[in-house]
């Protein structure tokens, strides 16, 4: 299952935490926009995330879990784009009740 053990990241988004991490994410995505020196190591680091979920969804795939045909670098895109959506334009709540069928939308992809 996607979910094993996987999700001891959640929560980073959780609790008192979370807007704090929120307001920086926002901020760190401005300063990629408007700021030359700021794009390299965000989209680096951006891409280390991406990595992270790439190489989970290639497990699922592994153990059967996923479509042996199933375009994983659309999955991962589906799935950032909802998460930086949902970021930075905060229309929805973050609540995990809500965010899984999303994910279950994503893992079909």
């Amino acid at each position: 299952m996607l979910g094993s053990g996987e999700e001891r990241h959640l929560p980073l988004y959780q609790g008192a935490a979370f807007v704090p991490r929120v307001r920086a994410l926002r901020g760190l995505m401005v300063e990629a926009q408007l700021e030359p020196g700021v794009q390299d190591p965000f989209r680096a680091w951006v891409q280390s995330r991406r990595d992270v979920v790439l190489h989970l969804l290639i497990r699922a795939r592994e153990r059967g879990e996923i479509r042996p045909d199933a375009d994983l670098d659309l999955a991962v895109d589906q799935m950032f784009g909802v998460f930086w959506y949902r970021l930075l334009v905060g229309h929805l709540s973050w609540i995990r009740k809500q965010l899984q069928p999303t994910s279950a939308r994503c893992s079909m992809a």
